[in-house]
């Protein structure tokens, strides 16, 4: 089967309407990627990687966040939990305050029976 002029052109004219906005992405990426690197990527050298980064700072204080999260929750359920018996944080039975969070699925607590 032979096509015609008008067929190829056709063909021709609608591969280029469908391959237009991939090359327009691909320029808008290039043009994205080209503005990051010029103008962000310096600004988070210079003023976070600092401490953001995987240096030795850095990673010593990235090594206490899990434990300073499981403080917080600790700490704020013992405040819950001492607020509903209407007693103080240092008074309430740390026991009770494992218990809850034992339920809670919250630390590796084996005593809090």
């Amino acid at each position: 089967m032979k096509r015609s002029l008008a067929d190829s052109l056709s063909l021709a004219s609608l591969t280029a309407l469908l391959l237009a906005p991939v090359a327009e992405l691909h320029a808008a990426e290039t043009s994205a990627i080209a503005f990051f690197e010029q103008k962000i990527r310096p600004v988070l050298i210079e003023h976070c990687y600092s401490c953001h980064s995987a240096s030795s700072e850095a990673s010593a204080s990235s090594r206490v966040t899990a434990t300073a999260m499981a403080l917080g929750e600790a700490a704020g359920t013992a405040a819950a939990l001492a607020l509903k018996a209407k007693t103080e944080v240092a008074l309430f039975d740390g026991r009770k305050v494992r218990e809850m969070l034992s339920t809670q699925n919250a630390g590796p607590f084996t005593d809090a029976k």
